[in-house]
């Protein structure tokens, strides 16, 4: 038995290569597409990119993890010129509710998952601003995941001076009354050097913005961080975050919050030039020290990006979900060759549970740890720990989903692992699950399971886990038939010989056993 259960430890657990992307997904093509962000909600994921160089603002949603997309929404319609636009997106009530800035005058809210979008008010303009351009959002509910209140926050490059001879100076702007009105600006940037790109984020006392520097006379962009402890008021001296080689452009162009250490920042490395090596660094960013730890990074001819070509979000506390603008290397803009593209990587670095304020963190174990996503079954099974002074039987199982949309089909309480604590055994339906998954080759990959629900009182709980997912039809080993199946026709050859080689070792030994007598 020892021997064909370590035959079936080794063949059921195929190994992966590092950096494991899933195939991307072709959003749309065939349009001259400039500037990215990608947001997740509760009732899909939403992809937003504008035509340049004065083409609309588009948004498309996707309801199956990225598998699919819907056709596009213009989002102000009509086109914006040089807009270079920013978004974010929270849940409010049962809607996801999206925020997106292109402009001085042009900043929409959707509240019905984005499928129509109303005018907020006008930024202000200070004396000798042209316009706002390169634009980034965000709001205490879409870092969180809190409740929304009425504070948004607004970086973006002002240009201050006549038109092609001024300055962009990074600014932020506020509202305090869900963008009826807007606060004065405050300028962020030095206005030395022109500066552009931001991103915004806070760590729930501090607010952080992250942008672009373009020194040495226009041919580098170096990547710069300030931070202000008044909400926008005053601001830090900025400090440099260096990346390994800057040749053309450093540009932020993610910015996470993940934990109150720390954030993902993802920054692209000559996004201006299509013809050198466009690399997507992605890794951590504390906010303590404002360093930033390269985790990895996406280089090669599938990850060619146009100028502000990509987005990235931590999902399930592991997996790096990107976005991006393909354009292949040409003396001249191609716009038939322009792919807006999305992928997965499972292996991106990042381990941290994305916990958000109030919520409580659940141990979570899966079964099977490895699914064979080609074999037979009906269930995928959940067992969530609670810390004290929660208690599994105070959860509302109506509220369990897996991976935020596949509800449970039953569940039970009891002591499964035997060590005196109650858990709360919760199954899943598998067809769904594996639908969810997209490709999924037969050498398999990892991914990260998240499972999230709330008690009775509404205290919200979440926990994590990582699975092996591979495909290989045939091998299911619920069954003795399917034993045999998964282990292959020369099986039954060596249980045979394994079966002689015992018989002649007890012949040995009984014939040995004889001698010794005769000799006695």
């Amino acid at each position: 038995m020892g021997i064909i259960m370590a035959l079936l430890l080794t063949s059921a657990s195929p190994s992966v290569a590092a950096s494991s992307w899933s195939p991307y997904v072709t959003v749309d093509s065939a349009k001259n597409f400039r500037n990215i962000d990608i947001g997740f909600g509760q009732n899909g994921l939403y992809l937003m990119t504008w035509l340049y160089s004065d083409g609309s603002v588009l948004l498309y949603k996707s309801t199956d993890n990225g598998q699919t997309w819907s056709s596009s929404v213009d989002v102000f319609g009509g086109g914006l010129w040089n807009s270079y636009p920013g978004m974010c997106v929270y849940k409010d009530g049962g809607n996801d509710t999206i925020l997106i800035a292109g402009g001085e005058n042009n900043i929409a809210k959707s509240t019905d998952n984005g499928a129509t979008f109303s005018p907020l008010q006008n930024f202000p303009m200070p004396y000798g601003t042209s316009w706002w351009r390169y634009m980034a959002i965000g709001t205490n509910a879409s870092w969180f995941g809190t409740a929304p209140d009425n504070d948004i926050y607004v970086v973006g490059a002002r240009y201050d001076g006549a038109a092609w001879s001024g300055t962009y100076i990074v600014t932020i702007v506020k509202s305090t009354d869900g963008g009826a009105s807007w606060k004065t600006p405050v300028s962020i940037s030095s206005p030395d050097y022109s500066c552009y790109y931001p991103e915004i984020l806070s760590d729930g006392s501090t607010l952080y913005v992250v942008y672009s520097k373009i020194m040495n006379g226009g041919t580098n962009a170096y990547t710069f961080v300030r931070s202000s402890s008044d909400w926008g008021a005053t601001w830090s001296a900025e400090a440099s975050i260096p990346i390994a080689t800057v040749e053309l452009g450093a540009d932020a162009n993610s910015f996470q919050y993940l934990d109150d250490e720390k954030a993902m920042l993802a920054i692209s490395q000559n996004s201006v030039d299509p013809a050198g090596n466009c690399i997507q660094y992605y890794g951590y960013f504390y906010f303590g020290n404002k360093t930033f730890k390269e985790l990895g990074h996406a280089v090669g001819s599938d990850w060619c990006f146009d100028m502000a070509g990509a987005s990235c979000r931590v999902i399930n506390g592991k997996d790096l979900a990107m976005a991006w603008i393909y354009e292949p290397y040409s003396t001249t803009i191609v716009i038939d060759a322009k792919r807006l593209r999305y992928a997965v990587c499972s292996d991106a670095g990042f381990n941290t549970t994305p916990i958000l304020p109030g919520e409580i963190q659940a141990s979570v174990n899966m079964d099977p740890d490895s699914l064979n996503v080609g074999s037979t079954g009906q269930w995928i099974t959940a067992y969530i720990d609670l810390p004290a002074p929660a208690n599994v039987s105070n959860v509302d199982v109506s509220s369990i989903r897996l991976d935020g949309v596949i509800p449970i089909n039953s569940s039970s309480i009891g002591d499964f692992d035997k060590d005196k604590v109650q858990e709360m055994m919760v199954k899943f339906d598998r067809a769904l699950y594996i639908n969810s998954l997209g490709n999924v080759t037969k050498e398999g990959r990892n991914v990260t399971v998240t499972v999230t629900g709330s008690l009775a009182n509404g205290t919200a709980f979440r926990g994590i886990d990582t699975i092996r997912v591979f495909n290989a039809p045939g091998r299911d080993v619920s069954t003795l038939g399917g034993i045999l199946n998964f282990l292959g026709p020369a099986f039954p050859i060596a249980l045979i010989g394994i079966a002689g080689i015992v018989a002649a070792l007890a012949a040995f030994i009984i014939l040995r056993k004889r001698k010794q007598m005769r000799g006695a």
